[in-house]
């Protein structure tokens, strides 16, 4: 599977596939009508933000930053989800192998969050 990205230069359009299904890419995206926020570690890649983010419906294809974090080489880290709203009340984690394949999860509710390696929307 391939990111679509177009480039617009004057009257020339250009467009170029960008590969995103590595080991340690992470796509997770948020079916619950609670804003729910999400993080993962930096235990395996110390560049990556372990900071938590607002988690989209959907994942975001057409803008990555909002459902994506990119963990290669990948490796065992923390996902974690929060609500925005009671944030020290609903939490839940994951220890998850990041590795070999892209992983897609979908949080539903703190006791239901699924993990694929095909992607559900697909």
């Amino acid at each position: 599977m391939h990111l679509l990205s177009i480039v617009e230069l004057g009257f020339l359009l250009i467009t170029t596939f960008i590969p995103f299904v590595c080991g340690g890419n992470v796509w997770i995206r948020n079916q619950n009508p609670a804003k729910i926020e999400a993080m993962i570690s930096n235990y395996n890649n110390a560049s990556g933000d372990p900071s938590w983010f607002l988690l989209p419906p959907n994942y975001t294809l057409n803008d990555p930053p909002q459902s994506l974090w990119m963990r290669y080489p990948g490796g065992w880290d923390l996902v974690a989800f929060k609500n925005q709203i009671n944030s020290d009340d609903d939490r839940v984690g994951f220890y998850q192998d990041l590795l070999p394949d892209t992983i897609y999860i979908t949080f539903y509710s703190f006791t239901y969050v699924t993990f694929d390696t095909d992607n559900p929307e697909a």
